[in-house]
């Protein structure tokens, strides 16, 4: 079995590592030079710069230690968590925690040509009780018991019709949560029992559900996530009988927890998003990635019949980060093998990818093997080439280039995120914990709205998570309340990119700026304050297609 080099970065992801509190590569990256503003007249010298901050947006995402963990990011934990302090301010205590988080591990969204050849294949193991009832509240005579009238159980498994197995193996649908997806959930539970429950007494020892507010997308992944973390956060002998929290969820197209589906109702905010592929930033990444990506979609083709791939869209699917890396890194989470090719299919398939995408085919000595296969570096460079594109599309270009992206995909979410927040100044908090269980476009849309810095802003890994936490104390010298908040991604305090400012808003504009010499913290009214700036009321009216030069092409010169 032979496999092909790669002239690209390669990355060796090790295990786990320890919460670090400072951030080397961001000093580095941050003192090094800012990222290139107006085109200079020298073309050359505006090429280079380019050049240089792409490097070291790269090195910031591929040193920090999110690069070692997309299996399975990682949360707070009792031994890593601190109480925060604040000068001047007394008696911290936590108030309000709102948590966002991706689902747990998954099967791929589609197959591969090899899956079943190859028996790569997922287990998911799920047994699913589904209850209906009426939506109307019960009578007086009638109890939660009443209700729940059994209306299925559904096990995935395949059938023992011979034809079954030839075009389906596992017990997983497609991107079902495994498993160890709904395992590593149930161990977030219990971190979060074990600190906000047992170590801050912040939430209640039993069950409260008028203490939690649970909210996902209408998908069976992420809702069993938000099971699982409640099965870890409250297990058995801690809830008492027929009290139950109930977990909401919206239409996915109009559920801002799916803020990468909104532009199908939002024309304006897709008219933005396709300007993001007009920048020389872009353009540099497009071609330093170009032999990465045509290599993966040579030797990683959909089961999909041969005839449906036509150059057409192959020259389409060139254009940006191959969806497939996807299920390269499902391969990887689960130590599978990687893609193969019989050696004469596989030669023919990258002659021509190799052809269309414009890069030499690479076609090294393969010994005479009768496969060839992709290597592991050429997957972990594929990571870091989608950590790159979700950096670039909801971080760098809307805060650089169209800050109204930011409102349109996110505003709806971060109006969310102020009804779930407390008022400053001593306001009244009606939940202790919200819950958002959601995916890896929407925590990717919240760090680049929060404008975390390269490094914290790679792929959302599975559990990726954001906790947002407000502590209340008082204020020493005034003897009034004071509010802060404080955000973790996956476990570490987060970092903001101070060359995310935006050229647009003034130096009053409110921002929390988190990391260094702003420390951990922010004032409350000031986050709310940045939410409010980065949403709109009217949505639907925003979302109205303009013709002015806001949403042309012009100036989009880093």
């Amino acid at each position: 079995m032979a496999v092909l080099g790669t002239a690209a970065v390669v990355l060796t992801f090790r295990s786990r590592v320890a919460v670090r509190s400072v951030d080397p590569v961001l000093v580095e990256y941050t003192a090094a030079a800012a990222a290139p503003s107006i085109a200079s007249a020298d073309s050359i010298a505006h090429t280079e710069k380019t050049k240089q901050y792409f490097d070291r947006v790269m090195r910031a995402m591929q040193t920090h230690p999110s690069s070692r963990t997309y299996c399975s990011a990682d949360t707070p934990t009792p031994p890593t968590y601190t109480h925060p302090k604040v000068p001047g301010k007394s008696g911290l205590t936590l108030i309000k925690a709102v948590l966002v988080a991706r689902h747990g591990d998954r099967a791929p969204q589609n197959m591969l040509r090899d899956d079943v050849a190859g028996n790569v294949t997922w287990n998911c193991n799920n047994v699913e009780y589904m209850f209906l009832h009426d939506a109307s509240p019960p009578t007086a005579e009638e109890t939660n018991a009443d209700l729940e009238v059994l209306v299925s159980k559904k096990v995935t498994k395949i059938s023992e019709k011979p034809w079954m197995p030839r075009m389906w193996a596992g017990t997983c649908a497609l991107a079902d949560l495994t498993a160890k997806g709904r395992t590593m959930f149930v161990d977030f539970g219990h971190q979060m029992r074990e600190i906000y429950v047992e170590q801050l007494g912040f939430l209640s020892a039993m069950l409260n559900p008028d203490e939690l507010n649970v909210h996902a997308t209408a998908i069976s992944r992420t809702i069993h996530s938000a099971q699982s973390l409640l099965q870890g956060l409250y297990p058995r002998g801690t809830h008492p009988t027929n009290r139950h929290v109930t977990i909401r969820t919206r239409p996915i197209d109009v559920d801002p927890l799916h803020s990468n589906k909104l532009h199908v109702q939002c024309e304006r905010l897709a008219r933005l998003h396709a300007l993001s592929k007009q920048t020389p930033l872009w353009a540099h990444f497009m071609e330093r990635s170009a032999a990465n990506r045509a290599r993966i979609e040579a030797l990683a083709p959909l089961k999909a019949a041969k005839s449906t791939t036509s150059t057409k869209a192959l020259a389409e699917s060139l254009k940006g980060v191959p969806a497939v890396i996807e299920n390269l890194w499902c391969r990887r989470c689960w130590s599978k093998p990687l893609p193969c090719l019989p050696r004469d299919e596989a030669r023919a398939s990258l002659s021509r990818v190799a052809t269309i995408a414009g890069v030499p085919a690479d076609l090294d000595d393969d010994g005479g093997e009768p496969d060839t296969c992709l290597q592991e570096s050429t997957v972990d460079q594929a990571w870091l080439d989608k950590s790159f594109d979700f950096w670039y599309r909801n971080n760098y270009f809307p805060n650089q280039h169209r800050h109204d992206i930011v409102r349109l995909e996110m505003g709806p979410f971060l109006r969310d995120m102020l009804g779930a927040l407390p008022t400053p100044n001593g306001g009244k908090v009606e939940t202790k914990l919200h819950v958002f269980l959601s995916h890896d476009g929407t925590l990717s849309g919240l760090l680049g709205a929060l404008r975390a810095a390269p490094g914290h802003h790679t792929w959302p890994s599975y559990r990726s998570n954001v906790v947002v936490e407000v502590w209340a104390g008082t204020d020493d010298a005034t003897g009034k309340p004071r509010e802060f908040v404080r955000i973790l991604h996956d476990g570490r305090p987060l970092v903001t990119d101070p060359d995310m400012a935006g050229a647009d808003e003034g130096e009053n504009a409110p921002w929390c700026r988190f990391g260094g010499e702003h420390g951990d913290l922010c004032p409350l009214e000031t986050f709310r304050g940045f939410l409010e700036s980065h949403s709109v009321e009217e949505w639907e009216e925003a979302c109205l297609v303009r013709d002015d030069a806001a949403d042309g092409a012009d100036a989009l010169d880093m």
